[in-house]
Protein backbone atom coordinates (compact mmCIF):
# COMPACT_ATOMS: atom_id res chain seq x y z
CA UNK A 1 0.00 0.00 0.00
CA UNK A 2 1.07 3.54 -0.71
CA UNK A 3 -0.24 6.25 1.61
CA UNK A 4 -0.31 9.80 0.29
CA UNK A 5 -1.67 12.66 2.43
CA UNK A 6 -2.65 15.88 0.64
CA UNK A 7 -4.98 18.73 1.60
CA UNK A 8 -6.36 16.80 4.58
CA UNK A 9 -7.28 13.85 2.36
CA UNK A 10 -5.82 10.41 2.90
CA UNK A 11 -5.64 8.63 -0.41
CA UNK A 12 -4.74 4.97 -0.50
CA UNK A 13 -3.58 3.35 -3.70
CA UNK A 14 -3.74 -0.44 -3.70
CA UNK A 15 -1.90 -2.11 -6.56
CA UNK A 16 -3.13 -5.48 -7.76
CA UNK A 17 -4.52 -6.66 -11.10
CA UNK A 18 -6.06 -3.20 -11.36
CA UNK A 19 -5.84 -0.02 -9.32
CA UNK A 20 -8.16 1.11 -6.57
CA UNK A 21 -8.53 4.64 -5.29
CA UNK A 22 -9.91 4.98 -1.79
CA UNK A 23 -10.34 8.44 -0.40
CA UNK A 24 -10.95 9.30 3.21
CA UNK A 25 -11.23 12.67 4.93
CA UNK A 26 -10.60 12.56 8.65
CA UNK A 27 -12.44 9.45 9.83
CA UNK A 28 -15.47 9.85 7.58
CA UNK A 29 -15.21 9.25 3.82
CA UNK A 30 -17.51 11.48 1.82
CA UNK A 31 -18.10 10.28 -1.74
CA UNK A 32 -19.14 13.81 -2.74
CA UNK A 33 -15.57 14.94 -2.04
CA UNK A 34 -14.12 12.19 -4.22
CA UNK A 35 -16.47 13.21 -7.04
CA UNK A 36 -15.36 16.82 -6.61
CA UNK A 37 -11.69 15.75 -6.85
CA UNK A 38 -12.40 13.77 -10.03
CA UNK A 39 -14.13 16.70 -11.71
CA UNK A 40 -11.45 19.19 -10.63
CA UNK A 41 -8.76 16.89 -12.04
CA UNK A 42 -10.44 16.41 -15.42
CA UNK A 43 -12.43 19.51 -16.36
CA UNK A 44 -12.02 23.25 -16.29
CA UNK A 45 -13.77 26.46 -17.23
CA UNK A 46 -15.63 26.05 -20.52
CA UNK A 47 -15.11 22.30 -20.91
CA UNK A 48 -18.21 20.27 -21.68
CA UNK A 49 -19.52 17.36 -19.60
CA UNK A 50 -22.28 14.95 -20.58
CA UNK A 51 -24.50 14.05 -17.61
CA UNK A 52 -27.79 12.40 -18.61
CA UNK A 53 -30.78 13.57 -16.53
CA UNK A 54 -32.06 12.84 -14.01
CA UNK A 55 -28.94 11.74 -12.21
CA UNK A 56 -27.15 11.94 -8.88
CA UNK A 57 -27.06 15.75 -8.38
CA UNK A 58 -23.52 16.11 -7.01
CA UNK A 59 -22.07 15.45 -10.49
CA UNK A 60 -23.86 18.45 -11.97
CA UNK A 61 -23.12 20.62 -8.93
CA UNK A 62 -19.39 19.85 -9.11
CA UNK A 63 -19.34 20.46 -12.87
CA UNK A 64 -21.00 23.87 -12.36
CA UNK A 65 -18.41 24.82 -9.75
CA UNK A 66 -15.67 24.06 -12.30
CA UNK A 67 -17.37 26.30 -14.86
CA UNK A 68 -18.19 23.44 -17.21
CA UNK A 69 -20.92 23.41 -19.82
CA UNK A 70 -23.32 20.62 -18.97
CA UNK A 71 -24.98 18.63 -21.73
CA UNK A 72 -27.98 16.76 -20.33
CA UNK A 73 -29.66 14.20 -22.57
CA UNK A 74 -32.88 13.14 -20.82
CA UNK A 75 -33.90 9.59 -19.95
CA UNK A 76 -36.91 8.87 -22.11
CA UNK A 77 -40.20 7.08 -22.35
CA UNK A 78 -42.36 5.44 -19.75
CA UNK A 79 -39.50 3.15 -18.69
CA UNK A 80 -37.01 6.05 -18.54
CA UNK A 81 -34.61 4.39 -20.98
CA UNK A 82 -31.02 5.62 -21.15
CA UNK A 83 -30.72 8.32 -23.86
CA UNK A 84 -28.08 6.43 -25.84
CA UNK A 85 -28.52 8.10 -29.25
CA UNK A 86 -28.66 11.57 -27.68
CA UNK A 87 -25.53 10.85 -25.63
CA UNK A 88 -23.66 9.56 -28.68
CA UNK A 89 -24.78 12.64 -30.64
CA UNK A 90 -23.48 14.93 -27.88
CA UNK A 91 -19.96 13.44 -28.02
CA UNK A 92 -17.97 16.07 -29.88
CA UNK A 93 -14.91 18.27 -29.58
CA UNK A 94 -14.75 20.03 -26.22
CA UNK A 95 -16.47 17.25 -24.26
CA UNK A 96 -13.99 16.03 -21.66
CA UNK A 97 -16.15 13.82 -19.50
CA UNK A 98 -19.19 11.53 -19.71
CA UNK A 99 -20.81 10.56 -16.40
CA UNK A 100 -23.24 7.66 -16.24
CA UNK A 101 -24.94 6.16 -13.19
CA UNK A 102 -25.63 2.48 -13.77
CA UNK A 103 -28.10 1.60 -12.39
CA UNK A 104 -29.19 5.19 -12.57
CA UNK A 105 -29.87 7.17 -9.43
CA UNK A 106 -32.77 8.07 -9.03
CA UNK A 107 -34.61 6.15 -11.80
CA UNK A 108 -33.10 2.68 -11.35
CA UNK A 109 -32.66 2.44 -15.13
CA UNK A 110 -30.07 -0.13 -16.17
CA UNK A 111 -27.96 0.72 -19.18
CA UNK A 112 -27.21 -2.19 -21.53
CA UNK A 113 -23.56 -3.28 -21.49
CA UNK A 114 -23.26 -2.88 -25.27
CA UNK A 115 -24.15 0.80 -25.00
CA UNK A 116 -21.53 1.37 -22.30
CA UNK A 117 -18.91 -0.39 -24.41
CA UNK A 118 -19.83 1.70 -27.46
CA UNK A 119 -19.49 4.99 -25.57
CA UNK A 120 -16.16 3.88 -24.07
CA UNK A 121 -14.86 2.86 -27.50
CA UNK A 122 -15.74 6.10 -29.34
CA UNK A 123 -15.24 8.72 -26.63
CA UNK A 124 -11.62 9.83 -26.19
CA UNK A 125 -12.23 11.49 -22.80
CA UNK A 126 -12.96 9.99 -19.39
CA UNK A 127 -16.11 7.93 -18.85
CA UNK A 128 -17.13 7.85 -15.17
CA UNK A 129 -19.46 4.97 -14.37
CA UNK A 130 -21.13 5.39 -10.98
CA UNK A 131 -22.16 1.92 -9.84
CA UNK A 132 -23.30 2.88 -6.34
CA UNK A 133 -26.40 0.72 -6.77
CA UNK A 134 -24.68 -2.03 -8.77
CA UNK A 135 -25.21 -4.68 -6.11
CA UNK A 136 -28.98 -4.21 -6.43
CA UNK A 137 -28.93 -5.05 -10.14
CA UNK A 138 -29.14 -8.53 -11.62
CA UNK A 139 -25.44 -9.36 -11.72
CA UNK A 140 -25.82 -11.87 -14.56
CA UNK A 141 -27.59 -9.35 -16.77
CA UNK A 142 -25.37 -6.44 -15.86
CA UNK A 143 -21.72 -7.17 -15.44
CA UNK A 144 -19.86 -4.47 -13.58
CA UNK A 145 -17.89 -2.06 -15.72
CA UNK A 146 -14.87 -3.03 -13.62
CA UNK A 147 -14.43 -5.70 -16.30
CA UNK A 148 -13.72 -2.91 -18.81
CA UNK A 149 -10.86 -1.65 -16.63
CA UNK A 150 -9.54 -5.18 -16.20
CA UNK A 151 -9.65 -5.58 -19.99
CA UNK A 152 -7.43 -2.51 -20.38
CA UNK A 153 -9.84 0.40 -20.98
CA UNK A 154 -7.74 3.50 -20.35
CA UNK A 155 -10.64 5.98 -20.23
CA UNK A 156 -12.93 4.37 -17.62
CA UNK A 157 -13.30 5.20 -13.93
CA UNK A 158 -15.78 3.02 -12.04
CA UNK A 159 -17.11 4.38 -8.73
CA UNK A 160 -18.49 1.99 -6.12
CA UNK A 161 -19.58 2.36 -2.51
CA UNK A 162 -20.11 0.18 0.52
CA UNK A 163 -22.79 2.61 1.74
CA UNK A 164 -25.76 1.11 -0.08
CA UNK A 165 -25.72 -2.69 -0.34
CA UNK A 166 -23.48 -3.28 2.65
CA UNK A 167 -25.38 -1.04 5.06
CA UNK A 168 -22.35 1.10 5.79
CA UNK A 169 -23.96 4.50 5.27
CA UNK A 170 -22.47 5.78 8.50
CA UNK A 171 -18.89 5.37 7.35
CA UNK A 172 -19.58 6.42 3.72
CA UNK A 173 -16.70 4.34 2.34
CA UNK A 174 -16.33 4.29 -1.42
CA UNK A 175 -13.71 3.51 -4.02
CA UNK A 176 -12.82 4.04 -7.65
CA UNK A 177 -11.27 1.59 -10.07
CA UNK A 178 -9.37 2.85 -13.11
CA UNK A 179 -6.14 2.58 -15.04
CA UNK A 180 -2.90 3.52 -13.34
CA UNK A 181 -2.77 6.70 -15.45
CA UNK A 182 -6.19 7.90 -14.23
CA UNK A 183 -5.38 7.03 -10.61
CA UNK A 184 -2.08 8.92 -10.98
CA UNK A 185 -3.91 12.01 -12.24
CA UNK A 186 -6.27 11.92 -9.26
CA UNK A 187 -3.41 11.45 -6.79
CA UNK A 188 -1.83 14.68 -8.04
CA UNK A 189 -4.85 16.70 -6.86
Amino acid sequence: MVFDKRVSYEIILLRSTHNYLLSKRHSNFVLDQAIDIILRAIIGQGDSVIIPKPSFPIFEQSAHIQGAKIISPHYKGEDLDFPFEETMGAIKKGVRLVIICNPNNPTGTIMPRGQIERIVSVFPGLVVLDEAYGEFADSEGIPSSIDLVKAGAQNVLVLRTFSKAFGAAGIRLGYGIASEQIIGTLLRM
